[in-house]
């Protein structure tokens, strides 16, 4: 059981990776990221992606917390989820211990304000709680990191 509210519903999203790349694409780019957010806690992207991409991630440190790394079924959905295999150490080494006493969810979402002139695409930030440079937001005013 996750711990936010995850919306089970369909969502229709543009292609991730151009014309033609389909519902692989969209893996794809939701598994970079993952990794992204894994390697460098904070990314930056548009909303709709940070959004479903935000539910991965919490599964992902969730089941770690939960099983540890000598479990088969957690280790082959790292592998899938994570890119870069170096990361994995990262999470069971400094991630996980962060995360121990975390009861709510682990990652924080912000909406960017829309940039005009300009295509009008929400921005958002997805960001690891507890993380050490924890500055992205200055008198309520969001900054582009």
């Amino acid at each position: 059981m996750l711990r936010i509210v995850y919306r089970n519903a369909q969502r229709n999203m543009p292609t991730a990776e151009g014309i033609g790349s389909g519902p692989q694409g969209r893996i794809n780019k939701l598994r970079r990221l993952v990794t992204n957010l894994l390697r460098f806690e904070r990314i930056e992207d548009k909303a709709f992606y940070l959004d479903e991409s935000r539910g991965y991630a919490e599964l992902i440190v969730q089941e770690a917390l939960k099983h540890g790394d000598k479990h088969k079924p957690t280790m082959d959905m790292l592998d899938y989820w994570i890119l870069e295999k170096d990361l994995i150490y990262k999470l069971f080494n400094e991630l996980i211990p962060r995360y121990k006493s975390y009861d709510k969810s682990i990652t924080k979402i912000y909406q960017l304000p829309t940039v005009f002139p300009g295509k009008g695409v929400k921005l958002g930030v997805l960001e690891l709680k507890g993380e050490i440079f924890n500055f992205l937001f200055c008198n309520k005013i969001a900054y582009r990191c």
